[in-house]
């Protein structure tokens, strides 16, 4: 099982969630401890890097590395779809 690290930008998201997004924030990132690559998660490589991938949130995009030598899953940031690729 991989340990899920977030960032203080993540951490912000999340708060200013509904609480049933953050409910199912939960669930998903439940779900990508026990397998970052899960088919059933859409979630898609980001282009020019080995270890960094997009989850689809509904109208959100999370970004999370994976270091599969610690077991570690990074997530980077969250945020509307228009706006988190510019970081």
């Amino acid at each position: 099982m991989y340990q899920l690290k977030l960032s203080s930008k993540v951490k912000k998201f999340i708060i200013k969630r509904t609480p049933k997004e953050q409910a199912r924030l939960i669930e998903i990132f439940e779900t990508l401890q026990l397998d970052p690559y899960d088919n059933n998660l859409s979630i898609k490589p980001l282009k020019g890097t080995d270890s960094e991938y997009r989850l689809r949130f509904g109208k959100y995009r999370i970004i999370y590395e994976v270091i599969d030598e610690e077991l570690l899953i990074y997530v980077i940031d969250g945020g509307s779809r228009g706006g988190i690729y510019k970081h």
